[in-house]
């Protein structure tokens, strides 16, 4: 079966009648997924077969998957149905008008405009500034204008500095013949007004898709384009001639808008701007659909897992009847969604399953170093060193910089072939090498989509900054989408992951530099009201996310300590993820003993109280994270950790002795605290209340004792019969009179209260050895107590400090350093696992590969300290 030919709601009394009207204007309306854009592409058929051409007019996303669904599913070329997204007709009018200024892509738009604000040092202002830039552009709104809508000063003030910067971007941009995207909106709309007749012979029928997340700039470009007065110009002699251009408005107006001005006006005042003469209406909607059929919820215990679940579940899928075509796994857009794309690859090649991801020409390295050159070429620049590598010199002879951007590309590619067919990967590791027809889909798909853009009006260098990014894939097998790459599309089973709070939904949309929707609205929403309509949103695009399964849905969800489910999936049965696996042949237990390995180098073994609790827990956890050191995954929990001791340690600073107050540590926390370092909102104000809860606690317990402290975050490393032992004490108080002076010792915990915790502590004992082998506190006097400090629980435990305790810790330590020291880190079956980032590497797991187990000498322990 193939997805893309799977008609959506066509039995819709609306869709028949939308492919049949035959009326001026239009607005046709209809919830997301309820298939205006099929019934819309249905009507563009029916006019391309009467020889009257059609043009399509999508907003970025959806603009590739609608040329592949054109070509593939309905045999119709762009002669026939010409597919634009606003920027590639914005450069098709300004290239056929003789623009000749050369069009920016959005990459070095971006870096011409940081290094004339010399913003380079901070990367984020610079992307604000930025995009802040651009929506003054496409506001189309000058600095008297703006006074009309914002009374604020500092808006204002902001204001007064964009419109500086847009002016000298524009000089620069003159000066080196260059235009960019947002002004290339504003020409291209002159240029329509000049030809209006030209345009509206060649495309005498026009559908806006999407209509209601079009900027200002957009919206005046399609009413100037329809021939229809401009809304933006207020001058009183505007008369132009109204056209006989049939046009169809469609759009959603059941939810805010995704990435667009929010509350956007255009599709809601259609008809007084357009003229409109008929409402056509699809009522089915994808929600609807998606109640009846099954959805599953799929939970996995760790998001390093996903990978081996979904693969599971595809498994169970085969063994249900399903084949691979008719299974699509739908992953989050960006890098992570890229990441977990590879995981499941990796997992299905194990177990032999075909899985095809739908990637980009840059994703593949000799496909995106040709773009690169043929970039350089169109420039004036030096070739990029990746090209060299390739075997391709300087002196390029027949590659002209007077050459379309198609031609340059099919030269390079030429050149490079005969690299390719003897390049040797023999050095290269496994993940890194490419077969051949996999590498010629990617050269030849940006060839094509090259030729493609430059059909469409694109200058040479944006022709190639957009067939960089566009798709390619090879046919068969279960499919791995992006959400964007799955608009339109539906399989009989999609494996939807991500469902966790902060993928979805997504992290809240922070203000920009300037914030535009202050010109959409009169009245601005406080944040947490656009919070709640983004969450409005959100629930819609997961919900039609699930309604890309026809048969059966799946929603995977892996949310780590400290994370929940995504509320989307709640009310859906949810059952946890079968991790099934191949067994492999029986591998040796990790070695890193001194002798044949030289992971220690003069048998100098440095130990510290986290790990050696960890080894004395699981010794190929300690090997994973302390030998090899692997990264580890943290959690919110972490950071609370975190926080909370660096609060503590700015507050008990002996520098500070004559002002704790609990005024100051409020004032401490405040100016330590960011949202920002949280994934969204709801967890932040979640971990905000329980840091504000502890530190409460320590107020009061401050007031009650008053202590003397003496340092915080205190360092140490100290020699241990040929060992070393180093760390950091939480806090060290003088305790005691003159003539019993001595020390108090206290680590904080902002974990679940235990009871009976500091008896057993090995991190009091390491804390304990220091004390009394550092000089400086040695001096003082001998630890008197030493503590763990619950701050939620506002509770110590303690351990009992006695005569023998010294060589007790001193044996069991230099015991487990000894056995470091030996080498075989074999893993433990009675260890804790529940928060281990070595899961899918540990032969104890399931997931992990199956291996023989023999009894450790390790496995027995000194004892624990006297009491």
């Amino acid at each position: 079966m193939n997805p893309e030919k799977t008609p959506i709601n066509t039995h819709d009394p609306g869709f028949d009648a939308v492919v049949s009207f035959d009326g001026q204007r239009a607005r046709l309306l209809g919830p997301t997924g309820s298939g205006k854009t099929l019934a819309l592409l249905n009507r563009a058929l029916r006019l391309a077969h009467r020889g009257e051409a059609t043009l399509f007019v999508v907003a970025p996303p959806a603009a590739q998957p609608l040329r592949s669904l054109v070509v593939r599913g309905r045999r119709l070329g762009d002669g026939e149905i010409s597919v634009h997204t606003w920027a590639s007709l914005a450069a098709m009018i300004y290239v056929s008008s003789g623009g000749k200024r050369r069009i920016l892509d959005r990459v070095t738009e971006e870096a011409l405009l940081c290094d004339m604000v010399a913003v380079a040092a901070d990367p984020s202002l610079a992307k604000r500034i930025t995009a802040a830039r651009r929506a003054y552009v496409e506001s189309w709104l000058g600095f008297e204008e703006l006074a009309t809508h914002a009374d604020a000063a500092e808006v204002a003030d902001r204001w007064a500095f964009l419109n500086s910067v847009t002016e000298q971007f524009a000089g620069l941009c003159r000066a080196r013949e260059l235009i960019d995207q947002s002004t290339l909106m504003i020409e291209a709309t002159h240029a329509l007004r000049a030809d209006a007749k030209g345009w509206q012979t060649r495309f005498p029928h026009v559908v806006l898709d999407d209509f209601e997340s079009t900027t200002f700039a957009q919206y005046r470009l399609a009413v100037t384009f329809v021939g229809l007065p401009d809304p933006g110009l207020i001058e009183d002699d505007q008369s132009p001639e109204t056209s006989r251009r049939s046009v169809v408005v469609a759009g959603d107006l059941g939810g805010p808008v995704w990435d667009g001005p929010a509350g956007a006006p255009w599709l809601a005042a259609a008809d007084r701007h357009f003229c409109v003469d008929a409402d056509l209406v699809l009522s089915g909607s994808s929600t609807h659909r998606r109640i009846e059929k099954p959805v599953e919820a799929v939970h996995v215990r760790h998001r390093a897992l996903r990978g081996s679940a979904i693969v599971s579940e595809l498994t169970r899928l085969f063994d249900a009847g399903f084949v691979s075509d008719e299974i699509a796994i739908i992953v989050a857009p960006g890098e992570a969604g890229r990441d977990l794309a590879r995981s499941i690859q990796q997992s299905a090649a194990r177990r032999q399953i075909r899985v095809n991801q739908a990637e980009t020409v840059a994703d593949d390295s000799v496909a995106a170093a040709v773009a690169d050159a043929a970039h350089a070429i169109v420039n004036g620049l030096p070739l990029p060193d990746s090209i060299r590598t390739l075997g391709i010199s300087e002196s390029t002879s027949s590659l002209r910089p007077g050459d379309n951007a198609a031609t340059l590309v099919f030269r390079l590619w030429q050149q490079v072939a005969p690299r390719l067919l003897r390049f040797d990967t023999a050095d290269l590791p496994a993940t890194e090498v490419r077969h051949p027809p996999h590498r010629t889909e990617a050269l030849r798909a940006l060839h094509l989509e090259t030729s493609r853009a430059l059909d469409q009006g694109m200058s040479d260098t944006e022709a190639i900054a957009q067939a960089r990014q566009r798709g390619f894939r090879t046919r068969g097998g279960v499919e791995i989408v992006s959400d964007f790459d799955a608009r339109g599309r539906r399989w009989p089973v999609v494996i939807v992951a991500g469902f966790e709070e902060g993928v979805r939904p997504p992290h809240p949309r922070p203000i920009d530099y300037f914030d535009l929707e202050i010109l959409n609205k009169p009245d601005l929403a406080d944040q947490s009201a656009r919070h709640q309509q983004a969450l409005v949103e959100a629930r819609r695009r997961a919900e039609n996310l699930l309604a890309r399964g026809e048969r059966l849905s799946i929603a995977i969800t892996a949310p780590e300590p400290g994370v929940l489910a995504s509320r989307f999936i709640e009310g859906i049965p949810l059952r946890l993820a079968s991790l099934s696996t191949t067994e492999l042949r029986p591998v040796e237990v990790l070695d890193v003993s001194n002798n044949n390995r030289g992971f220690w180098e003069d048998r100098q073994i440095r130990g510290s109280a986290s790990s050696l609790e960890t080894f004395r827990n699981c010794p190929l956890e300690y090997t994973y994270k302390y030998v090899l050191n692997i990264a580890t995954e943290s959690g919110p929990q972490a950071l609370v950790g975190t926080i909370t001791h660096d609060v503590l340690e700015a507050f008990y600073h002996p520098a500070h002795a004559d002002d704790r107050s609990p005024e100051r540590l409020r004032q401490v926390f405040e100016a330590r605290w960011s949202d920002d370092e949280f994934d969204y909102l709801a967890q932040a104000s979640e971990y905000r209340a329980t840091i504000l809860t502890m530190l409460e606690n320590v107020a009061q317990r401050h007031a009650d004792e008053q202590p003397e402290v003496f340092d915080v975050e205190r360092s140490f490393s100290i020699p241990l019969r040929g060992y070393t032992l180093s760390g950091k004490i939480d806090r060290i108080d003088i305790v005691g009179g003159d003539a019993e002076q001595g020390l108090s010792i206290i680590d904080y915990k902002t974990g679940k209260w235990q009871k009976g915790a500091g008896e057993e502590s090995l991190q009091l004992g390491v804390y304990y050895l220091a004390a009394r082998h550092d000089p400086e506190l040695a001096a003082i006097g001998a630890p008197q107590s030493l503590a763990l400090y619950f701050l939620k629980d506002d509770r110590y435990e303690t351990q009992l400090v006695h005569p023998e305790l010294e060589q007790d810790w001193t044996e069991i330590i230099v015991s487990t350093l000894a056995q470091i020291a030996q080498g075989e880190h074999r893993p433990s079956a009675e260890a804790s696992c529940e928060y281990c980032s070595f899961g899918r590497v540990c032969p104890t797991q399931p997931e992990g590969r199956f291996v023989h187990i023999s009894p450790s000498p390790l496995s027995s322990s000194p004892t624990h300290p006297r009491k």
